[in-house]
């Protein structure tokens, strides 16, 4: 994560005024945010990306929603 994380922190000291900065580094901020949630909550995770990813039957969408549930309690329960 070292790296996307400094990869943010230049662009955000090159772009200090918004929107331009939410326009330009935007993408990076998500990845940096993306590879955190991974490291904290790898399993929770996992899941969302399996389940989440297009249409499915009752059952996926179902199934998706508990693994998006659970990512956030994982998430909450690290915030403290």
């Amino acid at each position: 994560c070292g790296a996307k994380i400094q990869a943010l922190e230049r662009c955000n000291a090159r772009y200090r005024s918004e929107p331009e900065r939410s326009l330009v580094c935007g993408h990076l901020n998500k990845l940096a945010a993306m590879c955190l949630v991974e490291i904290v909550c790898p399993e929770q995770v996992e899941a969302v990306k399996i389940y989440c990813t297009g249409a499915g039957t009752a059952r996926v969408r179902n199934s998706c929603r508990i693994a998006k549930e659970n990512l956030t309690i994982c998430l909450d329960y690290r915030q403290d």
